[in-house]
């Protein structure tokens, strides 16, 4: 079967998605390393949408040689298939860097890479393909027997195709070294520079959470009572927690509302918004109880509010939303006592294996702001040599009158005046700009490089000040 007919085919319901978003394509993002003009840094974010892969292509065209960053919850299968085999067949490095999910689909590409490299904290998760039938998400054989097709022209072994493979589609299981050892899927460690001394060895994982435990899943249920559904989620809350931590369990209970609304079931919903409190309770708990940090997913939006937009597309007829959440609210109680237990447990026996969670100290940072690290960029290089990740236009640029060109526009920041100027990709004004603040008296600029609306470098050390008149002008 040639592939624009299997695409024809498969394209419309092979899809693993992992969260509620709007079908945005991936930003495929390729420029090329300092003095190395014919090696590429990749960057891949966001939702893998049909036609992703030709842009990759088009993107990649003129390298021979690169490494390629991933950072996404999913998207369509054939899509990350396509994405994987070409960078197989260009022999590029795959990394996932720390605190950065690479999940579903992203993680099929990911396999893809003649060297593979993660993050001691990086989330790369794994889940059987679908298909979407009377919006259920259905195992079936034909997406399946294309990842295993896949999976076996990259070589992995058998063993490692059912370890991909073996979660439910609302499920994940997530890798760690020493899973991907015992599995047989070769992944080195990548550790920054100002990181490696205190790091421990890549061949000394430390413990994870046992197979049963590694897989854990997050299924859409239909209990016979409300009390039952509680209950299922206060288990499934429990066991997530410890295989993944927040982090992890925010990525389920995105997953869970994603597919709620797929299936079109209140009651799936339900399900997720439950999810989505016990959550946030415990979270809520583990700031003061065990010194871990809470994660900002859980303050920067409401619980209702998410739910409330679900439902909002489930049922459009239901008119009373907020009394039926606060009826499905009043279930938490009947298990609040387990809550209770497992916030109050200390936290060597609550905190997850430290390669899968370790929650970071903030929300998860974007991969745009991980790689601009000179510690990061240091790393990169180790891989695949010296990298620079501006577009020769920013580089012109800034080496242009010392990044500064006619007059700016004055803005007040406390005691001083800086000119702001905003430069333009010339015929590419969609969303290609170079944001330059400069300081006449102290001789300082910082710049806050986009490209596709996205952040690719914040050069200069800005004060938080000076970044959000950055980020503030982007808006403008």
């Amino acid at each position: 079967m040639g592939d624009d007919v299997r695409s024809r085919i498969f394209a419309p319901s092979l899809m693993l998605l992992m969260g509620v978003r709007c079908a945005f394509a991936a930003s495929v993002v390729a420029t090329p390393i300092q003095n190395t003009p014919d090696t590429a840094l990749v960057v891949v974010s966001g939702e893998f949408q049909p036609g992703d892969a030709e842009r990759f292509r088009s993107a990649v065209a003129i390298y021979p040689k690169g490494v390629v960053a991933f950072e996404s919850t999913g998207g369509n299968l054939l899509a990350a298939i396509d994405i994987g085999t070409q960078i197989r067949l260009r022999n590029y490095a795959t990394v996932v860097p720390d605190n950065t999910v690479c999940a579903s689909a992203c993680a099929t590409a990911w396999l893809g890479g003649s060297r593979r490299f993660m993050g001691r904290h990086a989330l790369i998760g794994f889940h059987a393909a679908y298909v979407t039938e009377d919006g259920h998400s259905v195992e079936t054989g034909a997406p399946n027997a294309l990842l295993g097709a896949y999976l076996n022209k990259l070589g992995l072994p058998d063993r490692a195709v059912v370890f991909i493979t073996q979660a439910h589609p609302e499920g994940m299981t997530w890798l760690t070294l020493e899973a991907a050892s015992r599995e047989g899927i070769d992944v080195s460690l990548f550790v920054p520079p100002d990181e490696k001394a205190g790091a421990p060895a890549a061949t000394a994982a430390p413990t994870v959470a046992p197979p049963s435990q590694a897989g854990v899943q997050v299924p859409i249920v239909k209990p016979t009572a409300d009390a039952e559904l509680a209950k299922r989620v206060a288990r499934n809350f429990t066991d997530r927690y410890k295989a993944a931590g927040m982090t992890g369990l925010k990525i389920s209970v995105q997953s869970c509302y994603g597919v709620a609304i797929k299936a079109a079931k209140e009651r799936s919903l339900e399900y997720c918004y439950l999810l989505d409190l016990f959550a946030s309770a415990i979270d809520a708990g583990t700031l003061k109880k065990l010194g871990m940090q809470q994660e900002q997913y859980w303050l920067a939006n409401s619980v209702s509010e998410r739910a409330a937009g679900a439902l909002r597309l489930v049922a459009p007829a239901n008119s009373s939303i907020p009394q039926t959440l606060q009826s499905w609210g009043a279930l938490l109680n009947t298990v609040a006592h387990e809550a209770a237990e497992i916030v109050s447990q200390d936290q060597a026996a609550t905190s997850p294996p430290s390669v899968t969670v370790a929650p970071p100290t903030g929300q998860l940072p974007y991969l745009f702001d991980q790689i601009k690290k000179p510690s990061y960029r240091a790393s990169l290089s180790a891989i695949v040599g010296d990298t620079k990740i501006l577009p020769p236009w920013v580089v012109g640029f800034l080496q242009t009158s010392n990044g500064v060109a006619a007059p700016g526009k004055a803005i007040q920041l406390g005691a001083g005046v800086f000119e702001l100027y905003t430069v333009c990709q010339p015929h590419n004004c969609s969303g290609n700009f170079l944001y330059v603040l400069y300081s006449p008296g102290g001789g300082k600029a910082w710049a806050l490089v986009t490209r596709d609306d996205q952040v690719i470098a914040l050069l200069g050390d800005a004060s938080p000040d000076q970044t959000q008149a950055l980020i503030a002008a982007q808006h403008q």
